[in-house]
C-alpha cells in the first residue's frame, strides 16, 4: 500500500475535538477517554436535536462496539451494536469487516481515513443516519486524494473533506469545520 504523508496510527488521539456545524447551527464535541471515545452533538435545523454516543476503538481505528441515544423534544431512539469474535452481535447480518460511519460525525470518517493508502479503495460501510439512528449497509468508495483531502463516494453525490496532517477530518465546505483541536 502507497501511503501518503505521515499521519497518526487510526485510534491515536487525546483529550478533546470538536467541530462547529456551518450548514445549520450545532456542535459535536468528542472527547477520547481510556477505554472509549464518546461524543456529544446538539443540532438546530428543521428537526433539533441532541446526539450521544460512546464507542470501543481498536488499535486501527474500527469500531468493536457502538452505543448511540438520539433525542428531540418528542422523541428518543437508541442504537446499541457490538462485535465479539469479529461478527456483530447485535446485528448478525452485517458485514463484520465492514467500516462503521455516523451521519454527520467527522470523527469516524477520521477513522477510517487514517488506515487508507494512496489509492482508492472500495470498503464495506455500515452507516448510522441521524436523527433516525436507521442502519444501512453499502459498500463505500473512499480515496486520499492528497495529504490533506479525502473523497467518499457511494450512494449519494461525491463528498470531499480536508484533513490535517494527522489525518483527522478537519473540515467539509458548507457541513462543518474543526474548532478548539487539542490533540496530542
Amino acid at each position: 500500500m502507497t501511503t501518503i504523508g505521515t499521519r497518526a496510527p487510526a485510534g491515536v488521539f487525546t483529550g478533546a475535538v470538536a467541530w462547529q456545524r456551518t450548514g445549520v447551527v450545532g456542535t459535536e464535541l468528542v472527547v477520547a477517554g481510556s477505554e472509549k471515545v464518546s461524543g456529544t452533538a446538539v443540532v438546530v435545523g428543521e428537526e433539533p436535536y441532541a446526539l450521544d454516543w460512546r464507542a470501543g476503538i481498536e488499535d486501527g481505528g474500527r469500531v468493536v462496539d457502538l452505543d448511540v441515544t438520539c433525542r428531540s423534544a418528542c422523541w428518543t431512539r437508541t442504537l446499541a451494536m457490538s462485535r465479539t469474535g469479529g461478527d456483530w452481535v447485535t446485528h448478525p447480518d452485517l458485514d463484520p469487516e465492514a467500516v462503521v460511519v455516523v451521519d454527520g460525525s467527522p470523527i469516524f470518517l477520521s477513522w477510517v481515513a487514517r488506515g487508507l493508502g494512496a489509492e482508492p479503495v472500495r470498503i464495506p460501510t455500515i452507516k448510522i443516519g441521524v436523527p433516525s439512528l436507521v442502519i444501512s449497509a453499502t459498500t463505500v468508495t473512499y480515496h486520499l486524494i492528497s495529504e490533506s483531502r479525502l473523497r467518499v463516494t457511494g450512494d449519494g453525490p461525491a463528498v470531499t473533506y480536508e484533513l490535517d496532517r494527522s489525518g483527522m477530518v478537519s473540515a467539509r465546505a458548507g457541513q462543518f469545520r474543526r474548532v478548539g483541536v487539542n490533540l496530542r
